[in-house]
């Protein structure tokens, strides 16, 4: 054997590409042979590691939203409150992905500065139907990043909500922070559809003074004192919405 037929025996064994039922015999042909070897696993090894962290980064929640239609609409949640499973959440959650089948139901793009709780993609992978499973998209990164508004395709959303943690231990902090990621993501997207929720009717002058408009954002406790309102000219009215 010459050392050109060595290396190219040594070549394909090694990279398992084996004879096959056609094999060059000449010297040209299994130089040819052997470079289209080597450019070959240098592609695949390449490729293969490029799938390996694009899983992860999907795992991770690094990746990017990206529409499977071009005119899809999605939604666009934040906050200290969307990293875990809260009622609030489960009700936001069911309401919007409620019309299984509609392809008018938009994609639902969660944007989180922590971990996300086990217990909400549990939710979400079991308690949704498979469409709208689909439609849930868990992303890491910071309604305060412009580049991670990028990711979530802000500019593209047709709404976008600010939710806050309901069992945090300091509800003014966490107003003042939710009101910061507000106004970031309204000097990003100047003519976004934005909704703020606050915990503390006393957060509604900070939120004006900031420059939040008044149809921006509403308050928990102005929800609360709504329905109570209306459940002393409706009989029934809380447990019905309690339910």
């Amino acid at each position: 054997l010459s050392f050109i037929q060595m290396n190219y025996w040594i070549m394909t064994t090694i990279s398992t590409v084996g004879y096959g039922d056609y094999s060059p015999t000449t010297i040209p042909s299994q130089l040819v042979i052997m470079a289209f070897i080597i450019v070959g696993v240098i592609f695949f090894g390449v490729e293969t590691s490029e799938l390996l962290e694009l899983k992860s980064l999907m795992n991770t929640g690094g990746c990017k939203y990206t529409p499977y239609k071009p005119n899809l609409n999605h939604i666009v949640i934040t906050g200290m409150g969307v990293h875990r499973l809260s009622s609030m959440l489960e009700t936001f959650l069911l309401q919007v992905l409620a019309h299984e089948g509609n392809e008018d139901v938009p994609d639902v793009v969660i944007l989180s500065e922590a971990d996300y709780d086990p217990g909400l993609k549990e939710f979400v992978r079991k308690k949704l139907a498979v469409q709208a499973y689909q439609k849930v998209f868990f992303l890491r990164g910071s309604a305060l990043s412009p580049d991670d508004l990028e990711r979530v395709q802000l500019h593209r959303c047709v709404m976008a909500f600010v939710f806050p943690g309901v069992d945090c231990a300091d509800v003014v902090r966490e107003d003042k922070q939710n009101m910061l990621r507000a106004l970031e993501m309204q000097r990003h997207c100047p003519g976004l559809r934005l909704r703020l929720m606050l915990l503390e009717s006393g957060s509604e002058q900070r939120a004006l003074a900031l420059g939040v408009p008044r149809t921006r954002f509403f308050t928990a406790t102005g929800i609360k004192a709504s329905i109570l309102a209306q459940s002393s000219r409706v009989k029934g009215l809380t447990p019905l919405v309690a339910g």
